[in-house]
C-alpha cells in the first residue's frame, strides 16, 4: 500500500503539472481574455477532481489497487492515463532540478539596496463620473472582494518594494558606454485594488535612483480610471536620457491606444513596434520596443542598427531567442511577475511563457545577448511570497573596461613582491 501511495501522489502531482504547462503557455498567447478565463476555471477544477476521482474510481472501488497494490486489473483506458500523468511527473522533476542548478542563480544576480514599506490600504472605486464616456465598457473587472482579500494574507511580500542594482556585461558592449545606467520598471497595473498612494510612494522610491535612462516593459493598467493616476507616478520620473516605454498584454485587453497617448502626455518616448538612435553621449545606441504578440510588429533594425549597440524593450521574454539571433545586446522584459508565488523547495510555478518558469526574473544569457526579466510592481491578483516587488538599477559595464581575475591576481602579487 506504500508504493501504491507514492504511485498515487505522483499520478496526481504529474496531473497538475501537465495542466499548469498548459495554463502557462495559454497565457502567454494572444488568446481572448473570455478563453483563458474560462481554461483557468477549467484548469481550477481538474486539479482539485482528479485526485478525489481517481482515488474513488480506483481505490475505493474495483479494482482496489491503492489497497491491494495489484495495477493489473486496471483498464488500458486507465493505464493510458496513469502513464500520461507520469510523463508530467517527470516534466514536474525536470522543473525542479532546472530551477536549483539554473534559474535560482539566475534570479538572485544582483544586490538590494533598499526595501520599502508600501501602503497595505486597497484602492476606492473610482465614482461613476470619474470615468471618462466610452472608457466603461474599457474597464475589465480583476478587482473583486476575494481579490481584496488577498491583500490581508499573513507573509504576503506584495508590500515590500525591493529596490536592487545589478551589473550586466553584453560581451559586445562598447567601451563608450561602460557604465550606462537604466532604471528598469515593469508592470505596475494599475488598479483599485491598491491605492493611489501605493503607486505613489513606489514612484518616490523610483525618484530616488539615479539613471541615465528609464525604461518601462508593458503593463501599465488594469482600469483606464486609474490612467488619472500617471502625472503623480510614472509621469514624476526624469533622466538624462528620456523615459522609454512599450505597452503589454494587459493594456491591449482594454483602450492601449489611450493608454499609450497618456504616457506620451507625461513626457515619456513611445517605442511600441519601433526603433531610434539614441545620443548617449560618448555614442550612440539603437533603442527598440517589442509589444508582440499582443501589439504592433517586432522592430526591424537595419544595416546601420547592426552596427551599433542596441537596447531591446521587450514585454515578454520568451522573445529572448528571436532577438538572441538578431545579435541584440541588452534586453529588458517583465511579464513573468517572477512567478508571483516562489515555492521553497519547488520554485515557482506559474509563468506566463512558452518556456514555463525558465525565465520567471532575473539575469539570462545566450551568445552574445544578456537579458534582464523584471518581477514588476504589481499585478490583478496582489499576492506575492519569494517574489518581492522590485525597482532596478542596471549598471551596464563593457568586457573591454573590466580587468580579467588573472590579471588582477598578478597585479596584487606584484604589488606585494615591491
Amino acid at each position: 500500500m506504500f508504493w501504491s501511495l507514492l504511485a498515487f501522489l505522483a499520478i496526481a502531482a504529474g496531473h497538475a503539472e501537465l495542466w499548469i504547462t498548459l495554463v502557462n503557455r495559454m497565457y502567454a498567447l494572444a488568446i481572448p481574455i473570455r478563453t483563458l478565463h474560462r481554461l483557468r476555471a477549467t484548469h481550477d477544477v481538474a486539479i482539485l477532481a482528479f485526485p478525489v476521482l481517481m482515488f474513488w474510481l480506483v481505490g475505493l472501488h474495483a479494482p482496489l489497487s491503492f489497497f491491494r497494490g495489484d495495477w493489473q486489473p486496471l483498464s488500458y483506458l486507465t493505464i493510458t492515463v496513469f502513464l500520461v500523468c507520469s510523463a508530467g511527473f517527470v516534466g514536474l522533476i525536470a522543473g525542479v532540478l532546472t530551477w536549483w542548478l539554473r534559474t535560482r542563480t539566475c534570479m538572485n544576480h544582483g544586490a538590494r539596496v533598499s526595501l520599502v514599506a508600501l501602503p497595505r490600504s486597497s484602492g476606492e472605486a473610482p465614482s461613476p463620473g470619474a470615468i471618462a464616456p466610452g472608457e466603461a465598457s474599457a474597464r475589465t473587472n480583476v478587482v473583486s472582494d476575494g481579490t481584496r482579500k488577498l491583500v490581508r494574507l499573513p507573509f504576503n511580500q506584495q508590500f515590500q518594494l525591493e529596490t536592487t542594482e545589478k551589473q550586466l556585461v553584453p560581451p559586445n558592449w562598447p567601451a563608450e558606454l561602460d557604465g550606462l545606467s537604466i532604471l528598469h520598471l515593469s508592470d505596475w497595473h494599475l488598479c483599485t485594488t491598491f491605492s493611489r498612494q501605493f503607486y505613489e510612494t513606489a514612484a518616490t522610491a523610483a525618484s530616488m535612483v539615479r539613471a541615465d535612462l528609464i525604461a518601462y516593459t508593458g503593463d501599465l493598467s488594469d482600469d483606464m480610471a486609474c490612467l488619472d493616476w500617471i502625472p503623480s507616478t510614472l509621469g514624476s520620473l526624469t533622466a538624462p536620457l528620456g523615459n522609454w516605454f512599450i505597452l503589454g498584454n494587459h493594456d491591449a485587453l482594454i483602450d492601449h491606444r489611450h493608454i499609450r497617448r497618456r504616457m506620451i502626455d507625461a513626457g515619456w518616448n513611445d517605442l511600441g513596434g519601433k526603433r531610434m538612435i539614441l545620443d548617449a553621449g560618448p555614442a550612440a545606441v539603437v533603442i527598440g520596443g517589442d509589444e508582440t504578440p499582443w501589439l504592433n510588429q517586432v522592430p526591424k533594425w537595419t544595416d546601420d542598427d547592426r552596427r551599433l549597440p542596441r537596447l531591446l524593450l521587450a514585454h515578454s521574454p520568451d522573445r529572448f531567442s528571436h532577438h538572441c539571433g538578431e545579435g541584440v545586446d541588452l534586453i529588458l522584459a517583465g511579464h513573468t511577475h517572477g512567478g508571483q508565488i516562489v515555492l521553497p523547495v519547488v520554485g515557482p510555478v506559474y509563468a506566463p511563457s512558452l518556456f514555463g518558469c525558465r525565465y520567471p526574473a532575473g539575469v539570462f544569457s545566450h551568445w552574445t545577448t544578456v537579458m534582464h526579466v523584471s518581477r514588476g510592481l504589481a499585478g490583478a491578483h496582489p499576492i506575492r511570497f519569494g517574489a518581492r516587488p522590485e525597482i532596478t538599477r542596471l549598471v551596464i559595464r563593457s568586457p573591454k573596461c573590466i580587468a580579467p581575475r588573472k590579471s588582477l591576481r598578478r597585479t596584487r602579487s606584484r604589488v606585494n613582491e615591491a
